[in-house]
């Protein structure tokens, strides 16, 4: 009887413990509603500016989710759209990307059949005006409320492409961009299907197996290679869907857990595999994230397909689209992945500054934690997806990195091919185009380069001796000559990146993906392991 008591008190006190942990919480709440409201209505009534409220409400909603992590966004009643995009891949527009690049909205990609290229507007073309609206500075953001609306309707979009003096005017119209998920897909060789998925979305099963069938109908195939690579992921319920395609029925693809229990929840094959058997390689890179990392750890933690190409991106995160008043909405952040062996691929430094504050020690994780796959193979979390084969590719000079990352390539494309109708009309072999192209590099301000200019200004305004100056300007000379030796040390690639801009400039998307796929060290290597069976050894599947 004692012990039952006994029991029974600790069961009150657990009781009044967690009431008054609920409590304690709810009255922070509360409390916080309450410093807010009183805040929002100050500035509102006695600001010495007129201040709007949806602009001083939408600042502080951007503050408080800035803290948080990189993927949890509001939107407000126009702006759900976007919405619509991550889930089906529509949106209203003239079927362009844009970023922003040396103050200008410059086209960065033009997608096959929509407005944009049936005017002719080309990747390098700056948009700077859209009727009556000047567009210098602004951001993708500010031109979305130009490219909304009621498709079949236009607007008088004023084009300045490099070469050209006058500006270009066109009437772009309207329409619903439906971007597909599979982009592109056929045969390499020795028998071998190769599909390209962009995005996942809503479509991407039917067009996957779509992509697959047409492989099989018209070849034997013996293997198959799926591209992952700048895919930035979407539909979670997609990526499960082509992990079932090839995995037995009742295995594990993924697992999610959160803070609620809603969040948690393990999906399993539920249907029978149509290529259980098939040889498959998956191509990964640096932009491979979320469901692509679905795919890639799923299939990798089954040994079930082989990994190729760079680590992945670490986006381990789920979102969740939260329905707020007004018809406005959130996709807000609920879960982590984790992969049939169990180990999350999340990189912690993209949480905010308040996890880190809450959570101090969790930047400390590291590649020290083990798992292993299937076949035991050891496989590590945190960092994103490690290929199971390094591509054999020679490390590209950061440099060379650095000019394609910083637009110096796309800038110096821009300018040889502004003038031209086609590709054929470029007649330059390669050493003419790099010897325009020195030019380009030589003007701009590597860091070396740029620590130098600083150093010589220094020097001026300290009055040093000409002759100090005069030995500092030929420092640079001497450091760009010396780096632009290096640069060409790695010619064939710099080459390469560049006749893959020019290409961008004269050919639609497929047409690009065939050129890429020609010489693609990737897939080379991918062929390479499926037509040798390499890949059983890999994965550990001899017998």
């Amino acid at each position: 009887m004692r012990s039952n008591l006994k029991f029974l008190f600790v069961i009150v006190v657990c009781c009044f413990f967690i009431i008054g942990t609920n409590d304690r919480e709810y009255f922070k709440i509360n409390k916080s509603f309450d410093i807010f409201g009183s805040v929002f209505k100050e500035i509102s009534n006695n600001y010495i500016f007129d201040i709007e409220p949806d602009d001083l409400m939408n600042a502080g909603i951007d503050g408080m989710l800035q803290s948080l992590d990189p993927y949890t966004e509001f939107y407000e009643e126009n702006e759900t759209d976007d919405i619509d995009f991550i889930t089906n891949g529509s949106y209203t527009g003239f079927g362009i990307m844009v970023s922003l690049i040396d103050s200008n909205l410059t086209i960065t990609g033009v997608h096959d059949g929509y407005s944009a290229q049936k005017c002719g507007l080309r990747i390098g073309d700056k948009i700077i005006q859209v009727d009556t609206s000047i567009l210098t500075n602004k951001t993708n953001k500010d031109l979305r409320d130009f490219t909304r609306g009621v498709p079949g309707t236009k607007a008088k979009v004023y084009i300045k492409r490099d070469g050209i003096d006058s500006l270009l005017i066109i009437n772009l119209e309207r329409e619903i961009v439906n971007l597909g998920s599979v982009t592109y897909s056929g045969m390499l060789e020795n028998w071998i299907g190769y599909i390209k998925l962009e995005r996942f979305n809503r479509s991407t099963i039917s067009e996957f197996q779509s992509a697959l069938n047409n492989l099989k109908r018209n070849n034997k195939l013996n293997g198959l290679v799926i591209d992952l690579r700048d895919n930035s992921g979407g539909v979670l319920d997609a990526a499960i869907s082509i992990c079932g395609m090839f995995i037995p029925v009742g295995e594990k693809i993924v697992e999610t857990k959160g803070k609620i229990s809603n969040a948690y929840r393990v999906f399993n094959s539920i249907n029978p595999p149509q290529e259980p058997n098939l040889p498959l390689a998956v191509l990964i890179d640096e932009n491979s994230a979320s469901a692509s990392e679905v795919v890639a750890g799923c299939l990798q933690d089954l040994d079930r397909a082989v990994i190729i190409g760079k680590r992945s991106f670490g986006k381990g995160l789920v979102q969740s689209i939260v329905e707020l008043p007004y018809k406005s909405e959130m996709k807000m952040t609920t879960a982590k992945y984790y992969t049939p062996s169990g180990r999350c691929i999340q990189k912690n430094e993209q949480f905010g500054k308040l996890y880190k504050k809450t959570r101090p020690n969790s930047t400390k994780i590291n590649d020290s934690v083990v798992f292993f796959t299937k076949n035991k193979r050891i496989v590590y979390e945190l960092n994103g997806i490690e290929p199971d084969t390094s591509t054999g590719k020679k490390n590209i000079p950061q440099l060379l990195d650095e000019l394609s990352n910083r637009f110096v390539i796309f800038k110096f494309v821009n300018y040889l091919t502004g003038k031209l109708k086609s590709q054929a009309d470029l007649t330059l072999t390669d050493e003419e185009i790099l010897s325009k192209f020195k030019k380009s590099f030589i003007a701009y301000k590597t860091p070396a380069n740029e620590l130098l200019k600083k150093l010589y200004k220094m020097a001026q305004d300290e009055k040093f001796h000409e002759k100090a100056l005069s030995g500092l300007k030929d420092m640079e000379r001497i450091v760009a000559n010396e780096e632009w030796n290096y640069l060409m040390e790695s010619k064939a690639d710099l080459m390469k990146l560049i006749r893959s801009e020019i290409n961008q400039r004269f050919f639609n998307q497929k047409k690009q993906l065939e050129e890429n796929l020609l010489d693609d060290e990737d897939v080379r290597i991918a062929e390479d392991l499926i037509s040798s069976q390499q890949w059983k050894k890999i994965l550990k599947r001899e017998n």
